[in-house]
Formats: structure tokens, C-alpha cells, sequence
């Protein structure tokens, strides 16, 4: 039994340091193949900006890199701190769904950062919640950044997905909620320290749900919360609001906007990019 016992032992330590190694290459192979060019515009945020900013474009000047997927949650963007490079300049979604989306939904799987799993242990995550994102994330699985770009088609018919979970999500203020705005903070802070130059990017939700929201209990708190993740940066915001006439036409669904809007954000927000300014663009019905 006593040999048993050893063998598994020695098996899981074998396991996690193979891991860790193989998370160190992949780091490695990562920052050799992401060399920073002063050109580059780094992006970040869940399935709305990753269905709402089309990366792909090739009619400007700069480059876009992206770490923007289909529910992005808070470890994610930690990771994205860490990788960004000093001195560089991002889009950076303001986070309304990462917030109140339940902490099983996140995605979480950027790859083994453990400075970061210390972080969100000291930030309410149980000892379950870690091992999740952990168990998601002992082999790499997808570059750090990636320029791929999917818009949903033209319609002007509203596609049913999943309201009746969405409407659950934001009937009341979650108990994790000042925990992941708290991260999210600490991770601004993360890029203030590296000099990262941040525009800040604020998608709208179709009229119906914002009717919803606006009338809810949580409105207040999730306000308040960009608020002050705006004033985070600590720098002075230029404003540029970009106002969808026919929101009817511009939506897939409840959070996404569909290709027709996907193509007035994105010439809105690339060209709208300045050197020297810090941007805010504000999307809105």
C-alpha cells in the first residue's frame, strides 16, 4: 500500500513538473514568435468584441493582435497583462458580461500563469474554482494572440439565444462580483506599471436587454464598476461615441452585433485611434 501510495505520488509530481516545463517552451516559443512592433495594437475582451472589431482589416497602418474569444473571463485577461509588452497600446473591452457571467461559464484556459492563480486566491476564489481553471490549463493549448475574426450575417431577425439564462444573469448582483471588478483593477494596474497605453471600448447590448438592465438592481453596481475601471488608468479619456440608428439591424442577438455592425465599429475605432490620446469609444443604441 505504502508503495502504492508513493507511486501516485511520485506520478503527479512527475505530471505537474512535466507541465510546467511544457508551459515554459511554449512561453518561450511565444515571446520569440510575438516580437513587439511599435505598429502592433493588442486586443482584448469577450465574444462581443471578438464578433464586433474585425481584426482582419488590412487598410491601416498598424497591426492587431488579439486575445479576444468566446467567454474570456477574468484569469484570461490577467494572462493578457502579463504578455502584453511594455510601452505597447490596446483595445480593451469594458467588462460588463466578464463581471456577471458565473465563474463556470468563464472560459479560462490562456495557459499555466501561476503569479496569476495566486492572485485570484487572494482575491475570493476557492480552492475548487483554481483547480478548474488549472485543469483547463496543464497543456498549452492556443497562442497567446491570434488575428482571427468571425461576424455573424446581416439580419433583421433577432436570433433567441439563451435570454432566459441571460435575464437569470442579470436578475441580481452575483456574490463574485466586487471580487472579479477587483482583479480586473489589478490587472489596469499591471499595464499602468508597464507603461501599456489603454483605449477603452464599450459595446452596446440590443435595446430590449438594456431595457431589462436599466430596470434591474444590478444597473447601479455594474455602472458604478466601469466607472471606476475607466478611471483606473489614471489618464484623461478622449470620448468618441459612435450612435446605431436602427439597433434592429446591427444585432445577431441579445450581446452581439452582427456583420452591418461589426462593420460600422470597426472603421469607427481604427480611425479613430490617435498616438497620443487616450481613447474611450462608446457604442451605443
Amino acid at each position: 500500500m505504502k508503495r502504492f501510495l508513493k507511486n501516485i505520488i511520485s506520478f503527479i509530481v512527475i505530471f505537474l513538473l512535466m507541465s510546467l516545463f511544457t508551459h515554459l517552451c511554449w512561453d518561450l516559443f511565444n515571446r520569440s514568435f510575438y516580437k513587439h512592433e511599435p505598429s502592433s495594437i493588442y486586443v482584448f475582451g469577450d465574444s462581443q468584441l471578438f464578433r464586433s472589431l474585425r481584426i482582419d482589416q488590412k487598410d491601416y497602418s498598424f497591426k492587431m493582435l488579439s486575445s479576444s474569444k468566446h467567454g474570456a473571463g477574468i484569469y484570461d485577461f490577467l494572462n493578457f497583462t502579463k504578455r502584453v509588452p511594455e510601452n505597447s497600446s490596446i483595445i480593451l473591452q469594458l467588462p460588463k458580461l466578464i463581471l456577471m457571467r458565473p465563474k463556470n461559464l468563464d472560459r479560462n484556459d490562456s495557459g499555466l500563469l501561476l503569479s496569476n492563480i495566486y492572485l485570484m486566491w487572494n482575491n475570493g476564489y476557492s480552492i475548487r474554482d483554481l483547480w478548474v481553471i488549472t485543469s483547463k490549463n496543464f497543456f498549452p493549448n492556443r497562442k497567446w494572440f491570434h488575428r482571427n475574426h468571425d461576424s455573424y450575417p446581416c439580419s433583421t431577425d433577432l436570433v433567441n439565444v439563451e435570454e432566459n439564462r441571460i435575464k437569470k444573469i442579470f436578475s441580481k448582483l452575483p456574490n463574485y462580483f466586487y471580487d472579479k471588478e477587483n482583479l480586473f483593477l489589478e490587472g489596469i494596474s499591471i499595464l499602468n506599471k508597464k507603461n501599456v497605453k489603454i483605449n477603452f471600448i464599450e459595446l452596446p447590448f440590443h435595446p430590449e436587454l438594456d431595457s431589462i438592465l436599466y430596470n434591474s438592481d444590478v444597473h447601479l453596481p455594474i455602472k458604478e464598476s466601469m466607472e471606476s475601471i475607466l478611471n483606473s488608468s489614471n489618464k484623461s479619456l478622449s470620448i468618441k461615441t459612435l450612435e446605431l440608428n436602427n439597433p434592429s439591424f446591427y444585432f445577431h442577438d441579445w450581446t452581439h452585433l452582427n456583420y452591418c455592425g461589426a462593420s460600422l465599429v470597426t472603421p469607427f475605432v481604427l480611425s479613430n485611434l490617435e498616438t497620443n490620446k487616450y481613447t474611450f469609444f462608446r457604442i451605443i443604441n
